[in-house]
C-alpha cells in the first residue's frame, strides 16, 4: 500500500552492522583506556572521545595539532585548532570489515559565507520570441515581477495558482539546515510578514542549534533568510524546524556536513515531512575528498524516503561547467578551461532526492505590439540573472529505472552535447523546476533581492508540504519520496507541469563568465535544464492527493482545473488513469524494496588477512590526516608543534556506517 511508511526503529533494524560489530570494537577501545563511547543507530555513527595519547596507542599513530592562518579574502575568518594523525590509522583486522571510514577530530572548521548577495537585476528578457503559453497581460502582481521589483508571495501563489494554507494539519512539519555561519533573525522574518504576507500571523518555529552560533548572534546572511522567508511564505502555518549546523565535511573543509545533518533529523521521533537543502557542491571533489563519506549520505536519504519525509536539494547556480574548486582559479576568459566538460553537482546528483532548478520570466511581445505575454524560461545568467540554473548527468551514480523513459526521450533529442563532454547513462537532474529569479528578501532590516535554485527548492518544497496538509487532512499519510510519481505522472499525465522549453544552461553565474558552446537546452517533455517542468499546482496537488485510488476499478477523477497551457486536450481518458496510478504504486513499493535492499548491502574483503592490525586502505584510507599544502592555495592550516602530544587534549574520533 502506497504510503506506508517505516518507524524510526523499523529503519534502523534495516541498517544495523553485525552483533558483534560494536562489541568487538568496544573491546578494542577498553583496551586503550578509551571508554566515552555513543553510537547512533540512525547513522551508525560510533563516536569516540579520547585522550591524544590513548587514541595514538589505539590507531598506532601521531597526532598533532593544527592552527588555521588568517585568510585575506574572508574578514569573518573565526580561528579554529584541529588535530590530525600525521601517519596512517592501523586498526585490529577483525574489524575492518565492519568500518566504512574514521574520520579524526571533525571538529567544525571556519568556513566564509557562501550565500550570494545580488544587487537589483532586471528580469524583462524582451529579445526571447515564442508564443507564450499562458497570457498575463492584465495581471498586476506579475507585471510588477517582469518590471524588474522582484518576485514576492503575492507573485508565487499567483503564478502556481497556489491556495492560502487555511487549514494546516497540526501533525505537518516542515524543516530547512543552514550550515557554515548562515544566520537569520527573527526581527526580519518579522518584517518580511508585515510587509509581504497580508496579515498573517508569524510562523511556528522549532530551531535546533547543533553547536555554539554565538557569532551569527544579530546579524542575519542571504541564504538562512532566503530559505526560512519563502518556506513559511508558501506555508506559513505549518510548524518548520531549522537546523543551524556550522562545521564541514570532515574530509572537506570547504563542503558541508551533509551526513552530521542527516543524522540530527534521523533521530527525531517525528521528523518534518518535507525538508528543503540549498547548497551543492562539485561532485568529482566531494568524492575524491571521501567517497566512503559521500556513499555514506545515500542510505540516510533512503531512509527519510522510508519514514515519508520528502528531501529537496538545489540543483545549482553555476550552470552546466558547476562549481569545481579548481576551475574557479581559472581565468574567466579562458572558455576551453571553463567549458571543457559539464561539471556535475552533489548531493542533488543523488537519486534518492528531488532535485529542483530554476526559472525566470521572459516577456514575448506579439505583432506591433498588439499583445504581451510571459513565458518560464530557464534561469539563465545569459539572460540577465545573477546565476544559471544546474542541470546535468552524475558522473558517480547509475540513472534510476524511474527517470529512464524521460531521460532516453531527451537523448533522443538533437540538440545535445558530444558525448565525451557528459555521462549520457549517468543520473540525470533536476527533477522538477520552479521560479528562482530576484526573490525579495528581507536582511537586516532592508529589503534585497536574492536569486538562486536556494529559492526555488524551498518554495517547491512548501508545495508539497500544503499537499501533505490535504492528505494528512483526508487521514492519508505523506507522501515521502517522490520522484517515482513525479516522473510517472509527467509520462501519464503532463498537464501536472509547466513544460519549460526555452532556455539553456551554458552560462555560469554571474556575469562575466564564458558561455559555453555546449550545454543541456529547454526540450518538451524531461530535459536535464529545467526538468519535467515547473508545478502546475491545481493538478498536481489533486493527483498526489488521490494517488491510492488508482487501487480501485474506476481511478481517480480527473482534476476539476483548468491546466495552465495552451493544450487542449481533455486529458487521458479514465481508464489510462487508472493504469497511471496502479503503476506509480508499484514503482514505489518497488523502489521501497530496493532502497532496504541498497541498505543492508555489505561489500566484503577478498583478500586474506594475515596480521593482526591493518593499515586502512582504499575509501577507508581517506580519513583526514593533516591539511593539504598546495602551491597554488596557502594551507589553511599551519602546524603547532608546541602543543600536539598534550596527552589531555580530547581527540573526537568518528567511525561511520559500520556494516552489516
Amino acid at each position: 500500500m502506497y504510503g506506508r511508511h517505516l518507524t524510526a526503529d523499523e529503519a534502523d533494524a534495516l541498517t544495523s552492522p553485525r552483533k558483534v560489530a560494536l562489541p568487538s570494537i568496544r573491546r578494542w577501545l577498553s583496551q586503550h583506556d578509551v571508554e566515552d563511547v555513543s553510537f547512533s543507530p540512525a547513522t551508525n555513527r560510533l563516536k569516540v572521545r579520547g585522550s591524544v595519547r590513548a587514541l595514538e596507542a589505539a590507531f598506532r599513530t601521531e597526532i598533532h595539532a593544527y592552527d588555521s592562518v588568517e585568510r585575506s579574502d574572508n574578514a569573518r575568518w573565526v580561528h579554529q585548532r584541529i588535530l590530525r594523525a600525521s601517519q596512517p590509522l592501523t586498526i585490529p583486522s577483525n574489524i575492518l570489515d565492519d568500518v566504512s571510514y574514521i574520520s579524526l577530530n571533525s571538529h567544525p572548521i571556519g568556513r566564509s559565507l557562501t550565500a550570494q548577495r545580488h544587487g537589483e537585476q532586471n528580469s524583462d528578457m524582451s529579445n526571447i520570441g515564442k508564443k507564450s503559453k499562458r497570457s498575463t497581460s492584465s495581471n498586476g502582481v506579475i507585471d510588477t515581477v517582469r518590471a524588474g521589483a522582484g518576485a514576492t508571495p503575492a507573485f508565487l501563489r499567483e503564478w502556481y495558482r497556489i491556495p492560502k494554507q487555511t487549514n494546516a494539519n497540526e501533525t505537518n512539519a516542515q524543516g530547512i539546515p543552514e550550515f557554515y555561519d548562515e544566520a537569520w533573525t527573527d526581527k526580519d522574518l518579522s518584517m518580511f510578514f508585515n510587509t509581504f504576507m497580508d496579515g498573517e500571523a508569524m510562523p511556528t518555529l522549532v530551531t535546533h542549534h547543533v553547536a555554539s552560533r554565538d557569532d551569527t548572534k544579530g546579524r542575519a546572511t542571504g541564504e538562512a533568510s532566503l530559505d526560512l522567508q519563502y518556506i513559511t511564505a508558501i506555508a506559513p502555518r505549518t510548524t518548520t524546524y531549522v537546523w543551524s549546523q556550522p562545521g564541514s565535511n570532515p574530509f572537506s573543509e570547504s563542503d558541508e556536513p551533509f551526513v552530521e545533518w542527516a543524522e540530527e533529523v534521523l533521530t527525531m521521533k517525528k521528523p518534518p515531512f518535507v525538508v528543503s537543502l540549498s547548497y551543492s557542491d562539485d561532485e568529482d571533489h566531494i568524492f575524491a575528498a571521501s567517497e566512503a563519506y559521500a556513499r555514506s549520505f545515500d542510505p540516510l536519504l533512503m531512509k527519510l524516503g522510508a519514514r515519508g519525509v520528502s528531501v529537496f536539494m538545489a540543483s545549482g547556480d553555476d550552470g552546466v561547467a558547476g562549481q569545481s574548486p579548481d576551475l574557479h582559479k581559472t581565468d574567466a576568459h579562458d572558455k576551453a578551461a571553463w567549458c571543457k566538460e559539464h561539471g556535475p553537482q552533489w548531493p542533488t546528483s543523488s537519486p534518492y532526492l528531488t532535485s529542483v532548478g530554476a526559472t525566470m520570466l521572459s516577456k514575448s511581445t506579439g505583432p506591433s505590439g498588439f499583445f504581451d505575454t510571459l513565458d518560464e524560461v530557464v534561469c539563465s545568467s545569459q539572460l540577465g540573472s545573477p546565476i544559471t540554473s544546474g542541470g546535468g548527468f552524475s558522473n558517480r551514480y547509475d540513472r534510476p529505472k524511474y527517470q529512464e523513459a524521460a531521460v532516453q526521450s531527451f537523448l533522443a533529442t538533437k540538440n545535445l552535447p558530444p558525448s565525451d563532454f557528459f555521462n549520457a547513462s549517468g543520473r540525470a537532474y533536476p527533477d522538477v523546476t520552479a521560479f528562482g529569479n530576484n526573490y525579495q528578501v528581507m536582511l537586516n532590516g532592508a529589503t534585497g533581492l536574492v536569486s538562486g535554485t536556494s529559492a526555488s527548492s524551498p518554495v517547491f518544497a512548501a508545495m508539497i508540504t500544503l499537499v501533505n496538509d490535504l492528505r494528512l487532512n483526508a487521514g492519508k499519510p505523506p507522501l515521502g519520496f517522490l520522484n517515482p510519481t513525479l516522473y510517472l505522472l509527467q509520462q501519464r499525465y503532463p498537464l501536472a507541469f509547466n513544460d519549460i522549453t526555452i532556455g539553456t544552461n551554458a552560462a555560469g553565474m554571474g556575469s562575466g563568465k564564458p558561455v559555453c558552446d555546449f550545454a543541456f537546452h529547454a526540450e518538451s517533455g524531461w530535459d536535464a535544464a529545467s526538468g519535467l517542468g515547473s508545478p502546475n499546482f491545481p493538478v498536481l496537488s489533486q493527483l498526489l492527493l488521490n494517488v491510492e485510488d488508482a487501487l480501485k476499478d474506476g481511478g481517480v477523477p480527473m482534476p476539476s482545473v483548468v491546466a495552465q497551457t495552451d493544450n487542449t486536450s481533455d486529458g487521458p481518458s479514465r481508464a489510462s488513469m487508472n493504469s497511471l496510478l496502479t503503476v506509480s504504486i508499484a514503482s514505489l513499493v518497488a523502489s521501497l524494496v530496493l532502497v532496504c535492499g541498497a541498505i543492508v548491502y555489505v561489500k566484503r574483503h577478498t583478500r586474506s588477512i594475515k596480521s593482526k592490525y591493518c593499515e586502512l586502505e582504499g575509501d577507508k584510507a581517506d580519513t583526514p590526516k593533516y591539511p593539504s599544502h598546495e602551491k597554488k592555495d596557502p594551507a589553511i592550516f599551519t602546524i603547532d608543534h608546541d602543543d600536539g602530544d598534550d596527552e589531555e587534549v580530547d581527540v573526537e574520533l568518528t567511525e561511520v556506517k559500520l556494516d552489516r
